[in-house]
């Protein structure tokens, strides 16, 4: 008897499932509601004590990461322009939420608690208002486990509940969380495919 295999829907847009992240300094677009494009790149990530000096000094929080985590500073260029032609609406600027980024585990099914800080960063990303046609640089405050060696950033898009809006549509978009490390090419090295 044949084995059955389990398909699962996959498409090779980078950031479109967590197998397939989008590697830090590459920018990927995705949609939003009335023609409006977001535009993401993760900048740089600074992980573990390097994250913590950095947070403790700048003031941003003055308590430890969650027993077994460690915090992960991303740095993250985010631009909002109009996708079709015509005026930009200026009174429709994007505000970024914290529930909009998040970290998760390699394989995505698990998302990590966000940390509660005193201020975000300099400068934030978190409670920002972006401009059409405009794209800001920032910093979030994240934490995964220390044991995790290749976790992920989601990005959840916001959008109106309506009538018009399908759901399924607006799956997170995936990054990766981490560097590569080119030392570490092995046979099962998704990098070099």
């Amino acid at each position: 008897m044949e084995e059955q295999i389990p398909f699962r829907n996959r498409s090779s847009m980078l950031g479109s499932s967590q197998d397939h992240p989008v590697p830090v300094g590459v920018t990927t677009k995705v949609m939003t509601e009335r023609g409006y494009v977001v535009e993401v790149t993760v900048l740089e990530i600074v992980r573990g004590k390097d994250a913590q000096d950095r947070i403790m000094a700048e003031g941003v929080s003055d308590k430890l990461p969650k027993a077994g985590f460690e915090y992960v500073l991303t740095h993250i260029k985010f631009g909002y322009f109009r996708k079709a032609k015509g005026m930009s609406d200026p009174n429709h600027a994007y505000r970024i939420a914290g529930s909009n980024f998040s970290a998760a585990s390699a394989d995505g099914t698990t998302e990590y608690e966000v940390p509660s800080v005193l201020r975000q960063p300099q400068p934030p990303l978190i409670d920002t208002l972006i401009p059409p046609g405009e794209s800001r640089e920032g910093w979030i405050v994240l934490q995964v486990p220390q044991d995790e060696k290749e976790p992920l950033l989601a990005f959840h898009r916001e959008y109106a509940h309506s009538n018009y809006v399908l759901l399924h549509q607006w799956r997170p978009v995936w990054f990766k969380l981490y560097n590569f490390d080119p030392m570490c090419i092995n046979s099962s090295c998704t990098e070099c495919c």
